[in-house]
């Protein structure tokens, strides 16, 4: 009997924790729809390279909140409102198997690094880092991080990249990216002894 009640009291307190932790949430976002009638939320962040990133001060902080939560796991309405994405539509990235959802003691639950790879897919890398700024280099592996390249390419090239970008409604560097993943996910094994990070990265955020 008193193993029960144990047991009881910490589920009780574990529930209250997360009931606690989404209720916050409920109640930061509320303050954000408020904020965005006034001009000043809206910030301009640079990134390494001193370009400007044109941010709501909302994005800003889904982005923060999903990469420096401490922890393990989001309920599903937190986690659709940080996507920016209705209930239904994160129902159905469950049901397809883009997302994957975990059944806690509390309920249906999104682990951190599926939000996680779920962000990157919102929001290009370039956002992101600008977002989470000096603590980037804290949550973000090191050969994930966005670095300057620079290449010469053929003119029609140059402009495909800039049309796709455009189709898309991103940049040339977040469709570069893209594509080079899928170079790198189609020669994974023969690159993975020359490139030692590649297989982690590849599977990265598994292990966030």
């Amino acid at each position: 009997m008193r193993e029960f009640s144990l047991c009881q009291v910490a589920l009780d307190a574990k529930f209250a924790e997360a009931l606690a932790e989404d209720r916050a949430f409920i109640r930061d976002r509320q303050n954000v729809l408020l904020s965005l009638t006034n001009e000043g939320s809206v910030r301009i962040l640079w990134d390494a390279h001193n370009r400007g990133v044109h941010m709501l001060e909302s994005t800003r902080d889904r982005i923060r909140r999903i990469f420096l939560n401490r922890g393990p796991n989001f309920a599903l309405f937190t986690a659709a409102a940080l996507l920016g994405i209705t209930m239904r539509e994160l129902k159905r990235d469950i049901d397809d198997g883009a997302i994957v959802a975990v059944s806690t003691g509390v309920g249906m639950r999104v682990p951190k690094e599926e939000l996680i790879a779920a962000a990157m897919r919102v929001w290009e890398q370039g956002v992101i880092e600008a977002a989470l700024g000096d603590d980037a280099a804290r949550v973000l592996p090191a050969a994930i991080r966005l670095v300057l390249l620079r290449a010469r390419v053929p003119r029609y090239q140059r402009d495909m990249l800039v049309a796709l970008a455009k189709r898309h409604g991103t940049t040339v560097d977040d469709v570069l990216t893209r594509e080079l993943e899928d170079v790198a996910c189609a020669h994974a094994e023969e690159l993975a002894t020359v490139v030692p990070a590649l297989s982690a990265m590849l599977a990265w955020p598994g292990q966030a």
